[in-house]
């Protein structure tokens, strides 16, 4: 059996930072992730509504990978 309790604090540190940006970008702001897909940015971006964002592939410096865009 489990008690049930009220009122526990959580501790500090519980949970992990953001792996990518979006949070805190600004509309017009983007950033390059190598060796990802569009897919998996986008699922990500998803999680951040209602802010807009947009996701290509793309190739920089010979490296394959995805652009974000934030757009609202």
């Amino acid at each position: 059996m489990f008690e049930v309790q009220k009122d526990v604090p959580i501790p500090k540190g519980v949970g992990r930072k953001p792996k990518y940006p979006l949070g805190t970008m600004n509309v017009g702001e983007s950033f390059f992730v190598p060796d990802v897909t569009v897919y998996k940015l986008s699922c990500t971006a998803a999680y951040y509504k209602p802010k807009k964002f947009a996701c290509r592939t793309k190739t920089e410096n010979g490296t394959k990978g995805v652009r974000v865009w934030r757009l609202e």
